[in-house]
């Protein structure tokens, strides 16, 4: 009869994952060894030691994370998924090669189908890497929206407006573009997200860039834009228009805290300040960079003067995984070696890229990045009963971030929570049919290949 007041005074909850290490990303980066999350409905309702937490908690389900990490999703805030379907074909290349020879000729020829497969494959591979969020820019987003609904992820998308010169086609993705938004905006449970992408200042007039940042403004949508990749595209826009990509940009509106300018590998300190003073989010696309030979960006010098650095992936077609902790390792390994300095972007920083920072870039901070309570409960538990992971330092359990950024790759994801739903448990999807996806996707980018006379 003693225990009874006590019993009826825990606290009801759906999810309980208990006795890991939590990476919590709070706003004091605490590590809690061993330490607990309990969720209620979509949301994190506590967050702390297992023994404080688990005792006030009766949870309908629970997950051991005993030789495990617990941390908020990873959010990658750069990419164009339908590019799956032309993955491996881009080798060899520079950026303008591949974009004219294979991703815009290859892609011309994908049909609705086509598309769908095509992002309903990465999200997949993302989801299975770990990745919660992320932002994306193709036409078709009524598509991207029906997949992102398939996988339970969350996205931010947006249509990729072109219009090369004419101002009509420009007038009519931008319909498009907007169409799409007030179609699919709040799809899947308000998962989906919708704003714009003005694909580049090479590929749309300043007219159309001035008028994508004016809607933009209007119904307060997020930007997406490709800026600064290569030193041709910032030679060719001086050439044209007297100034750098970013001082175009700026000139058109469309700088800002809702707005990710892509690359951004060729800046000067113009460009700098017009970032900084406009706070606009930069993704870093470490992978892309080096495959298509565009250039690294010295990302750690924009993390020290407070710029938002997340991390892309870019498109399945230009990496050509997407695996983002694989490319976060890659991106801390190549900063220091570019400064000659082994204390630049640090694990801790490296960590806040892919999830703190990918959330604010996505204009999320309020909902996602770090792992508290009121927060969605958007999380993954990474494995580390691995050789990879051992020897871990049970007194210094803040030495497993080292562990996460160094050592960790896409395939140690064990588990996968968004909104409070376990999508990926013990590496395999819950709900989703991986060989189903894999031969609809195949056949799609045979069809697509064959329409665009890669294929005998």
């Amino acid at each position: 009869m003693g225990e009874q007041p006590a019993a009826q005074s825990l606290r009801a909850v759906d999810l309980l994952i208990s006795g890991g290490y939590l990476a919590t990303q709070d706003d004091q980066r605490r590590v809690i060894y061993p330490g607990s999350v309990a969720v209620a409905g979509s949301k994190i309702v506590a967050v702390g030691p297992s023994s404080a937490v688990d005792l006030g908690c009766a949870p309908r389900q629970r997950l051991d994370a005993h030789e495990h990490v617990v941390l908020p999703g990873l959010v990658n805030i750069h990419g164009h998924a339908s590019n799956s379907l032309i993955r491996g074909l881009g080798g060899d290349r520079s950026l303008h090669d591949w974009l004219h020879q294979v991703c815009w000729p290859c892609m011309a020829q994908a049909g609705d189908e086509d598309l769908y497969q095509g992002v309903l494959l990465s999200a997949l591979e993302m989801l299975l890497n770990g990745v919660t969020a992320f932002a994306d820019m193709w036409p078709g987003v009524p598509l991207s929206a029906s997949a992102v609904a398939a996988t339970g992820q969350r996205a931010v998308l947006a249509h990729n407006i072109k219009d090369f010169g004419d101002a009509r086609r420009g007038e009519a993705e931008l319909q498009a573009a907007l169409d799409a938004w007030r179609q699919c905006d709040g799809h899947a449970d308000g998962r989906v997200v919708v704003g714009l992408g003005p694909h580049s200042v090479y590929t749309c007039r300043p007219e159309l860039l001035a008028a994508c940042a004016a809607e933009a403004a209007r119904h307060n949508l997020h930007l997406q834009i490709h800026g600064s990749e290569t030193r041709q595209e910032v030679e060719e826009c001086r050439a044209q228009h007297g100034c750098s990509p970013i001082e175009l940009m700026a000139a058109c509106g469309l700088l800002g805290a809702r707005t990710i300018v892509a690359h951004a590998v060729h800046v000067n300190q113009t460009d700098l300040t017009l970032l900084l003073g406009s706070r606009t989010n930069v993704s870093h696309n470490i992978a892309s960079n080096l495959k298509l030979a565009s250039g690294i960006a010295p990302v750690d010098r924009y993390l020290q003067l407070g710029l938002c650095v997340g991390l892309g992936t870019d498109g399945p077609g230009s990496n050509d995984s997407l695996n983002l902790l694989a490319d976060l390792k890659l991106a801390t390994l190549l900063q220091k070696a570019i400064s000659q300095d082994a204390t630049c972007l640090p694990a801790q920083t490296a960590l806040d890229m892919v999830t703190r920072h990918g959330a604010q870039a996505l204009g999320l901070a309020e909902h996602l990045g770090s792992l508290e309570p009121g927060k969605q409960a958007d999380l993954i538990l990474i494995d580390l009963d691995q050789p990879h992971f051992t020897p871990r330092h049970f007194d210094r359990p803040d030495n497993i971030l080292s562990h996460l950024v160094t050592c960790a790759t896409g395939a140690d994801v064990d588990t996968v929570v968004v909104a409070g739903r376990v999508l990926v448990r013990h590496g395999q999807p819950v709900h989703l049919d991986c060989a189903d996806i894999q031969a609809r996707a195949q056949a799609s980018s045979r069809r697509l290949l064959q329409a665009a006379g890669l294929l005998g």
